[in-house]
């Protein structure tokens, strides 16, 4: 008996104690998990963006028409003056830059693909505008010709350019990086677009005798003499833009951007145009 109160006397103290560190421990930590346990980790959002999307979008576009000549329109002799003699000419009858702007409306149309918080994707976009440009450029110069007797000429000549853009088209890759509900984006690709050119360009060339080679001097006035240039035209070009998305629901966003087209010609000077859009759109 007395062996056994020896053996179950420290074995009751070794148990007490145990249970007692464990109730220190358990304190120490709250309770709850150990210190340094791995907290969940935040969901990224990026999810939101992956397909299929198509919108609608409207706007303002304004930007500029540079300049443009008519000298290619004008004949090569007229009334007896070789035009191209007149050196100076082919820089004076060159209409300045015009400004242009107006509403646009369109749709676009994309594909998003999301890696973790980055997205990448493809858009096509489609706008309707109509951006009018005319120009006028009113041209006299009197001009010594070489023979004998000598001629005087005094040219006239008048310029009207007209270029109207009415259709827009972009194929823009983009990138972009979920924050939340929000997804800031950079495009680049390229730019087509749609419109209508003319040029008019009329000269008159008024000849006279120097009266100080003959006693009466002879003139002959010509009618002015037309060239014309008036069909549709095609253009690309080079597009940039910056914007952001932000969704309100899984299938729904809203969108704001700031679109840069720049094209090389459309029938006369280069064009470059500023586009700041809004839109919704759906996602599938």
């Amino acid at each position: 008996m007395q062996r056994i109160s020896k053996l179950i006397i420290p074995t009751s103290f070794f148990i007490l104690g145990a249970t007692g560190l464990q109730g220190v421990k358990a304190a120490d930590f709250g309770g709850t998990a150990l210190r340094g346990s791995i907290q969940p980790q935040q969901q990224s959002t990026a999810a939101l963006w992956d397909g299929v999307y198509v919108g609608a979008l409207g706007g303002y576009s304004s930007g500029t028409v540079g300049k443009t000549s008519g000298y290619a329109n004008i004949a090569p002799v007229v009334n007896g003056l070789e035009i191209d003699s007149l050196g100076g000419l082919r820089q004076s009858l060159v209409t300045p830059s015009r400004a242009v702007s107006n509403s646009n409306f369109g749709g676009f149309v994309g594909y998003n693909s999301t890696w973790e918080d980055a997205v990448v994707g493809i858009e096509v976009d489609y706008m309707r505008t109509k951006l009018n440009a005319e120009s006028n450029l009113d041209y006299a110069v009197r001009f010594n010709g070489k023979n004998a007797p000598i001629t005087e000429y005094n040219v006239k000549a008048k310029v009207n350019t007209s270029s109207k853009i009415t259709d827009m088209a972009t194929l823009r890759g983009r990138v972009g990086y979920a924050v939340g509900n929000a997804l800031p984006f950079l495009t680049v690709g390229v730019a087509f677009a749609h419109g209508r050119f003319s040029n008019n360009t009329y000269i008159n060339v008024d000849q006279t005798i120097s009266p100080s080679t003959v006693s009466s001097p002879a003139t002959g006035l010509s009618p002015f003499e037309r060239g014309y240039t008036n069909r549709d035209r095609f253009a690309a070009g080079l597009a940039l833009g910056a914007g952001i998305d932000y969704a309100f629901t899984s299938a729904i966003f809203l969108r704001a951007e700031y679109q840069y087209i720049k094209f090389s010609s459309l029938g006369g000077g280069q064009v470059a145009i500023n586009n700041a859009r809004a839109g919704v759109a759906a996602k599938f």
